[in-house]
């Protein structure tokens, strides 16, 4: 797991919840943090424009703890990115 993506994560749900980043882990729940579906779109905008990357919309579902969203953007970060465009001189 990247140090970077972590700390970017953590530190992005902290100032969208206004709480101490120490107070979140990697296993904290977004339940118990009372992450809403306003928290989780602002959060994942920020982290999309951070890391220059779109997650799927059903990725986005599935995700319910601090290391998923993490995971999800590594996952995202190594994939590799679509074929350049073929075209005609």
């Amino acid at each position: 797991m990247s140090d970077r993506v972590a700390d970017k994560v953590l530190a992005a749900l902290a100032a969208v919840k206004h709480v101490p980043r120490e107070s979140i882990s990697l296993d904290s729940a977004l339940a118990d943090l009372r992450v809403d579906s306003l928290d989780t779109i602002t959060l994942l905008f920020e982290l999309e424009e951070h890391f220059h990357l779109t997650l799927p919309d059903d990725v986005v579902r599935s995700l319910r703890t601090v290391r998923q969203i993490v995971e999800a953007i590594e996952r995202s970060l190594a994939a590799p990115g679509p074929a350049p465009a073929a075209t005609s001189d």
